[in-house]
């Protein structure tokens, strides 16, 4: 029974001898594949706004890398609506002001003739009444007549010149004063003219000089800027301009366009790869490298956006590394570290 007795705690002594070599041998593979990061446990972190250190070492075995920022300029484009304007009713403005103008001439000849003949007549009168007191009187009435007439004349012009500087502007009107070319184009249906808003608060502050017009059907045209438009779209509040271009092909007034509209002047930063930028509840964010082991998180935001492209004006500069690749990785072991740092 003795003999028995000792042959089990043998045993027993040396399957628990067997788990503890078992457990020193395993322990160091465990330890690497906890994504090789080792963050100091200096902080505890409960979101993204904390440095994040990892060693030179772990970083090789996550596979994190960094490229150096670099400058840029990028042109913002800002899309904008708008629509193919009706031509007819500036046609139909051109000929009223070439009517009024006519008239305003042929009154200008009138009153010049009425006003020598009246000029005759009373130096015939005062020189021995050598005309009758009724001939100097149709005389002056005639003169006063043409006077009206061409006083008249001159208000309607200047009534449908109001008319059009109000609908089109100055630029538009002088093309009808000056019989642009563009107006004839605008006649035989060779130029579009297109009513561009730039919606307020657009980063675009001032019109651009050329737009790029996309189509229903998908083709795409560019226009050039006329002016600014004195018209006011009730549904977008913002600013409007005319943009020409040729035709092409015929488009029906009143159909609705896309538009992209260039700044003037370009924005200067640095560059932002697409593999830089993590996600963290609909922000993004990037992890900048400021010494060997340390990483620094910058938000970003919709303002950091240019033509599609992160583009940073503040907050960084060129030369400086961001991480392109194991960001998440670093996002990921932050939280977690955050999370413990909570729970404490």
């Amino acid at each position: 029974m003795k003999r028995m007795i000792g042959q089990g705690l043998l045993i027993v002594v040396v399957f628990l001898a067997g788990l503890a070599v078992s457990s020193l041998l395993h322990k160091p593979n465990e330890v690497k594949t906890r994504d090789h990061l080792e963050i100091s446990d200096n902080r505890t972190p409960s979101d993204t706004n904390h440095d994040v250190t990892v060693s030179q070492n772990s970083q090789e075995l996550s596979g994190i890398s960094t490229e150096k920022l670099i400058r840029a300029k990028i042109r913002d484009r800002v899309k904008v609506f708008g629509q193919v304007l009706d031509l007819q009713g500036l046609i139909g403005m051109e000929s009223s002001y070439a009517i009024a103008e006519a008239a305003v001439e042929k009154a200008n000849a009138q009153i010049g003739v009425s006003r020598s003949e009246y000029i005759r007549v009373v130096k015939l009168f005062d020189f021995n009444k050598n005309v009758s007191q009724k001939d100097l009187q149709i005389a002056e009435a005639a003169y006063i007549s043409d006077q009206a007439d061409s006083q008249s004349a001159a208000h309607n012009l200047a009534g449908v010149e109001g008319e059009i500087k109000q609908h089109w502007g100055s630029v538009v009107f002088g093309w009808i004063e000056h019989g642009s070319s563009t107006m004839r184009e605008i006649a035989q249906r060779k130029v579009s003219i297109f009513l561009l808003v730039v919606p307020a608060g657009s980063r675009i502050k001032y019109s651009s000089q050329s737009a790029e017009i996309n189509l229903p059907d998908g083709e795409t045209m560019p226009a050039t800027l006329v002016s600014a438009s004195p018209r006011i779209d009730p549904s977008i509040q913002g600013k409007s301009y005319f943009y020409k271009s040729s035709v092409g092909q015929e488009i029906a007034s009143g159909t609705n366009v896309v538009a992209y509209l260039s700044a003037s002047e370009p924005t200067s930063g640095v560059l932002v790869p697409y593999s830089a930028v993590v996600w963290v509840k609909g922000s993004p964010w990037i992890y900048i490298k400021t010494s060997n082991d340390t990483f620094a998180p910058l938000r970003l935001s919709e303002s950091d956006v240019h033509n599609g492209k992160w583009l940073l004006t503040s907050g960084a500069k060129a030369g400086q590394e961001v991480v392109v690749r194991g960001a998440q990785l670093i996002l990921s072991r932050a939280s977690k570290i955050g999370m413990k740092g909570d729970d404490d």
